[in-house]
């Protein structure tokens, strides 16, 4: 089950040009969207519950789901 990501928490790293989430995830799965500036992951089927983006997300905005 992929994680829920809280469009209104994300503050896309506060605007750093690092983007926490999308540069941890080890499957290419989180994305910043660039109209609104919020993470998204791209293909919710193939996140496999690394938690990576989890642990990187600095304003607490991606949230683990358990089963």
């Amino acid at each position: 089950m992929p994680v829920y990501i809280d469009a209104n928490s994300c503050d896309c790293c506060g605007e750093l040009s690092g983007k926490r989430c999308e540069t941890i995830c080890p499957g290419d799965l989180i994305a910043i969207d660039p109209q609104t500036l919020k993470a998204y992951c791209r293909f919710p089927a193939d996140c496999w519950d690394c938690w990576s983006c989890v642990k990187a997300c600095l304003s607490g905005a991606i949230i683990p789901r358990l089963s």
